[in-house]
């Protein structure tokens, strides 16, 4: 018999009429003609609106009636279901039905009906929607009892996909049962008559009640609030039935009704159907639950759990892009047996001990003079302050380790023989030095990290001090009064000042240099200047300059000077390869956020954007560049702090919302065209935490980022590179620590591009080997040493690159951005074997976190299996 729509009851006790249900209908079989078509309202061949001409009535209830016709503009059959005269009178109601029917039309799935438009006819209101013939399960049911089991899995795989993809435009059905569930000519199921539907965000009071009692969820029945977990308590109801041919409770009253939803879950399926499969009724009975809390979360949780369930896999053969629920449900199961797992946790602990045996003995703190830390350096900058007449408590101080590339730039370039860095264990000329700044007011950075000229060194009587690593003067100078406490009598000379103290801090002894004409302009004023030249102390073959000022006698200016240093030019002093660069950053950072933000636009009106993950992201972007900010900025206790909360709050929101549209435009195609690796990431972003594939591609990831770490290591080791410094701050510890692990956080952005950039290169290739071998070539480029003449680190750097691309292309995203985050982490801690030496603990902060970060995946891969299994009781 041809349906247009499944068929609701009658009103009964718990549904009278004015509970704010969309009317629905049932069948009359008793007034039908041969034809299974009756007459009614309208009869055959009557043309309404000029459009739609009736062919017959196919069914009827005490709230409306359906009928089938014929749209004469369009050339199609539909169905059109008329509402009862009270309910088109009632101007409340009809807000509220245009309001649920603009959302049920925009959900377009196979296994649904859609619904069209609301029109009105001399005072008869209808909705227009797809006719289906074919035929209700009920009357499919009731016809052949239940239904084989393969066909049953097949029915309820295609339910599952429905009311998933209702769900997820926030439509609840409220009266899913066998007779709304049509079986159309390929035997698909269509989900019908969302005529009790509403907006889950719109379910209040006795609303909540609308439907059929044989089929309510618990809370339904008693008027509490509705959710989606009311939904697969009445989809687990239904699929009872499909697989055992019987209701799991069959009641003649609401009341006996709910006294047997009390006394507990309904007989098991297994004790109806010999052959039933275990985990078809484990999810059947999961779905009866009585609390929400412990049903599945949702449909497609539901299509998971069933035999042979892979939602993914069906949607993209049936062309649709899977939800970002579909995804998370998806895909593998995931975790790692423990003969994997365990060699794997190994591996990462044995690649972070190896990493710190190489890279001790290859770092620039294993080959300078290194034995103050920052806050003796910070003393002696002081010190030497003090010494120099600078006697005023300063209102505001601080400082940090730098290092002088242009000097390790030099000494690669002059000193071709193999042991050339041994001369840095000197220490002089410094490759490492210990910048100090105070300032007679709160220094207020623009971005709240004090450097040489932010804040600007333009208030009398800031100080600028840089010492080497044992603490001798290389560096010095201070913004002078505005005026001076005694003029001196015009014509006479300024006072001669002392440059022997000056000397002494820097430890050179002022007979062995010759003295020459200043002629490096000073970034202070000076009334008096000297210069003087000669060997650099502990390295004869070193020419070193000497220039210091005074003003009145009093020095505000010293520094040596070296071959490698040039003046500083006014402007920025950039090559072309590096202004081509800049211009490129500015037109991308123009052109990407505009062009995410449409294509954001875009998605979201078209449904496609996963909101919900979007805001997740940007909230965690958000939060760890304020964390980064709050650890590591330097703060003033002054109302000037104003100063940089401003830009660090506005920073943060930017790159929270550049964030946002990114994932917003980009992740629907991801999910479109590469689903599988998103399903991990998308699990940890729903909050999936102990998910075991999340655990599974984060313990991977971290045996592939150790193990790059230890190739860069050796190869660093073998060829001829500079000795690497770890993350300045780091050496501060403390608060800076927490920043650093902050700050590598923040660049998840990048990361997400990197996923993008192969992305684009498969839709476009239309051929994933193609695509990561273009990928491959890009990644080599950019990041290898691959202009250089150093075959070694070619070949290191592309082994490299071939584990991150086999990382993405295997695991997804998850592993990718696990990698991102590792590499970094334990490349930027000071690490070293003398666990004397004053940041021996922080830099074992690094592989200390990794191995922890391991850990946490390899538990959570395990997924509860023992590691050890006790073969006595295997036995």
């Amino acid at each position: 018999m041809a349906q247009c729509s499944p068929h609701d009851n009658p009103p009964t006790e718990s549904q009278p009429p004015d509970q704010g249900g969309i009317p629905t209908i049932q069948p009359d079989p008793g007034s039908m003609h041969a034809s299974g078509i009756d007459d009614g309202r309208f009869t055959a061949g009557t043309v309404l609106a000029e459009r739609y001409r009736i062919v017959g009535r196919i069914g009827r209830g005490g709230m409306g009636e359906v009928y089938r016709a014929d749209d004469l503009k369009l050339g199609q059959s539909v169905a059109l279901k008329f509402l009862p005269e009270a309910m088109a009178t009632d101007a409340a109601w009809l807000r509220r039905l245009h309001d649920e029917v603009r959302v049920a039309r925009e959900i377009a799935h196979p296994n649904i009906c859609r619904v069209y438009d609301i029109g009105e006819v001399d005072g008869h209101h209808f909705i227009t929607m797809e006719y289906i013939d074919g035929e209700d399960l009920s009357s499919l049911l009731r016809r052949i009892g239940r239904l084989p089991g393969d066909k049953a899995t097949q029915i309820a795989r295609q339910l599952c996909a429905g009311v998933a993809a209702a769900h997820e435009r926030g439509v609840l059905h409220r009266d899913l049962k066998p007779a709304n569930i049509m079986l159309d000519g390929r035997g698909d199921v269509r989900i019908t008559d969302f005529g009790v539907a509403a907006l889950a965000e719109k379910m209040t009071g006795k609303e909540a009640r609308a439907g059929t009692p044989a089929y309510m969820a618990p809370e339904q029945l008693a008027g509490k609030h509705f959710t989606r977990r009311s939904d697969i308590y009445s989809l687990g109801l239904v699929l009872y039935e499909v697989y055992t041919g019987r209701e799991a409770f069959h009641a003649d009253s609401i009341a006996k009704l709910q006294r047997m939803r009390e006394s507990g879950p309904p007989t098991t399926p297994s004790s109806y159907v010999e052959d039933m499969d275990p985990l078809v009724e484990r999810v059947i009975m999961r779905c009866l639950e009585n609390e929400p809390q412990d049903r599945p979360g949702s449909a497609i949780a539901v299509a998971a759990a069933l035999p042979g369930g892979d939602p993914l896999a069906a949607a993209l053969a049936a062309g649709e892009t899977p939800s970002p629920e579909m995804i998370a449900e998806g895909g593998e199961k995931g975790g790692l047996k423990p003969a994997v797992a365990v060699p794997c946790l190994l591996a990462t602990v044995t690649a972070a001990v190896v990493f710190m045996v190489i890279s001790a003995g290859y770092t620039l703190p294993d080959k300078i003079p290194f034995d103050k830390s920052p806050a003796v350096l910070a003393d002696r900058a002081r010190e030497i302050a003090r010494g120099l007449g600078y006697t005023d408590r300063p209102a505001d101080a601080g400082g940090r380790l730098n290092v002088d590339g242009d000097y390790l730039a030099h000494l690669k370039k002059t000193n071709p023989s193999p042991d050339r860095w041994a001369a840095l264990a000197s220490g002089r000329p410094p490759a490492v030095y210990f910048g100090y700044r105070s300032s007679p007011e709160p220094m207020v950075a623009e971005d709240g990290q004090v450097r040489r000229n932010d804040p600007p060194f333009t208030v009398p009587g800031m100080i600028r001090v840089r010492v080497d690593t044992d603490g001798r003067l290389t560096y010095f100078d201070a913004v002078p009064p505005s005026q001076t406490d005694e003029a001196s009598p015009a014509g006479t000379p300024a006072s001669t000042p002392d440059w022997s103290d000056l000397f002494n801090y820097a430890g050179i002894d002022l007979g062995t240099l010759t003295p020459a004409t200043p002629t490096w302009t000073p970034d202070v004023y000076c009334d008096t200047r000297a210069a003087w030249t000669g060997p650099w102390p502990g390295a004869p073959d070193i020419a070193m300059r000497v220039e210091a000022g005074a003003v009145a006698g009093r020095p505000v200016r010293f520094e040596l000077i070296g071959p490698w240093d040039k003046p500083r030019a006014a402007g920025l002093d950039l090559e072309t390869s590096e202004l081509i660069g800049w211009a490129t950053f500015f037109a991308l950072f123009m052109i990407i956020p505009t062009a995410c933000g449409a294509l954001a636009w875009r998605n979201m009106r078209a449904g496609r954007g996963d909101r919900k993950g979007a805001a997740r992201l940007a909230i965690y972007v958000f939060v760890v560049n304020m964390g980064a900010w709050l650890f590591g900025a330097h703060h003033v206790f002054s109302l000037r702090e104003w100063g940089l909360i401003t830009p660090a709050f506005g920073g943060a929101v930017g790159s929270a919302v550049v964030c946002w549209l990114m994932y917003l435009a980009l992740e629907p195609y991801a999910r479109r065209h590469w689903p599988q690796a998103m399903v991990s990431w998308t699990r940890l972003l729903s909050g999936r935490f102990r998910d075991p594939l999340v655990g599974r591609d984060i313990l991977l990831g971290c045996v592939a980022a150790t193990a790059i770490c230890v190739i860069v290591g050796v190869t660093t080791v073998m060829s001829d590179s500079t000795p690497g410094f770890a993350a300045r701050p780091l050496f501060n510890g403390g608060r800076h620590v927490i920043a650093h692990i902050f700050r590598l956080q923040t660049d998840i952005a990048v990361w997400l591009g990197v996923f993008v950039l192969l992305l684009l290169l498969r839709i476009g290739l239309r051929h994933p080997w193609l695509a990561n071998a273009v990928f491959f070539a890009m990644l080599l480029t950019v990041f290898s040493d691959f202009f250089t003449h150093e075959p070694i680190r070619l070949i290191a750097d592309g082994v490299g690159c071939a584990i991150v691309v086999l990382m993405i292309f295997r695991l997804g995203l998850l592993s990718l951005v696990t990698l991102g985050m590792v590499v970094p982490l334990l490349f930027s801690f000071p690490v070293t074997l003398d666990f004397s030496r004053w940041y021996a603990g922080i830099g074992i902060i690094g592989p200390l976190l990794i191995v922890a970060l391991a850990a946490w995946g390899f538990w959570v891969a395990l997924a509860g299996r023992p590691i050890f299994r006790d073969t006595l009781s295997e036995s």
